[in-house]
């Protein structure tokens, strides 16, 4: 995917596809914001929405840049730690974060 909209539309054509017409969407971290993004539309079926730790998102450049820096920073000083050399992250050397 590579916006929200395609997210919708992928969303949006499970739930119709399961013939499920009456929901609560739950999110947690980005599927909070998924949910928050997807509910921001008016949908027929929707009852409701939960979200655990989501952030609908920086919508200015200064925070996000701001926000990718204190990530960098948190991934060095882990990477740097003891910690970093026995417990996998999952974080790909190619990631966006960098």
């Amino acid at each position: 995917m590579q916006d929200f909209a395609g997210v919708n539309t992928l969303l949006q054509s499970t739930l119709n596809s399961y013939n499920i017409h009456k929901y609560w969407l739950i999110g947690y971290s980005l599927g909070g914001r998924v949910a928050m993004n997807f509910a921001s539309q008016p949908r027929a079926g929707m009852r409701g929405l939960i979200v655990e730790g989501g952030h609908p998102g920086l919508q200015d450049v200064e925070a996000r840049q701001a926000r990718r820096s204190n990530d960098r920073a948190g991934r060095n000083v882990f990477a740097a730690s003891r910690l970093s050399r026995s417990l996998p992250t999952g974080i790909s050397s190619r990631s966006s974060l960098r």
